[in-house]
């Protein structure tokens, strides 16, 4: 038997089982927000998940019960597996799947999905007064022009803070591309710092994996 620390782990999770997680969402655009707003849905599974009768709702996060309904699925309504399906605005591109007219808030504020059958998931951002607006703790309040993400996709650590993060906004694409290397900002160096002319000198940095895979000393050059 498991001990009951593993056991209560196992359990402390944002986003009901076996259905699509919010994966995604952009509530303050660059400029002006009108049409551009997503909230992007990530299916973890290997099979096909139908949105029939899902609600997606806004929330304020400045007074209790404060929700609003802005998109309900459709019975053709579904998430293909390992897919996405994006709820959004008339000027994103590619076009989204849902488009309505979102009317996201900056922070404190939330969006979540309710499902018939009473299920819940949460994902709110900025500081909360009331704890309706984020599961556990809630994500940060991000910059205008950056989306808030799930990394990786299927993140599901119990609390919005563990879960999302900052990111370019990527609607209908993977948050956490599969291969990603970058170099470690301020790490290159010249050795010799001041090379002779003609003369042959070094220059070394470190590597990180931004991406969902491991990548092997000899795949990248």
């Amino acid at each position: 038997m498991l001990p009951a620390c593993v056991l209560l782990l196992a359990l402390a999770t944002c986003a009901p089982a076996r259905r699509p997680l919010v994966a995604e969402v952009l509530y303050d655009a660059a400029g002006d927000d009108t049409g551009l707003e997503f909230v992007e849905l990530y299916n973890p599974t290997d099979t096909p998940l139908p949105l029939a009768g899902a609600r997606l709702e806004a929330g304020d996060g400045s007074a209790a019960g404060r929700w609003t309904a802005r998109w309900t699925g459709n019975a053709g309504d579904s998430v293909p597996p390992r897919g996405r399906f994006v709820v959004g605005g008339a000027r994103l591109a590619p076009p989204p799947d849902a488009t309505v007219t979102l009317e996201l808030q900056n922070g404190p504020d939330a969006v979540r999905l309710v499902w018939p059958d009473g299920a819940i998931e949460v994902v709110g951002w900025g500081a909360h007064e009331f704890g309706e607006y984020a599961c556990g703790a809630p994500a940060p309040d991000v910059a205008s022009g950056s989306s808030l993400a799930r990394v990786p996709d299927d993140a599901d650590l119990g609390a919005n803070a563990l879960d999302f993060r900052a990111a370019v906004p990527s609607p209908g694409r993977a948050n956490q591309p599969r291969r990603d290397l970058a170099l470690v900002a301020g790490s290159l160096a010249l050795a010799p710092e001041q090379p002779e002319p003609g003369a042959p000198a070094t220059l070394s940095g470190r590597v990180e994996n931004r991406g969902a895979t491991s990548t092997a000393a000899d795949e990248a050059a």
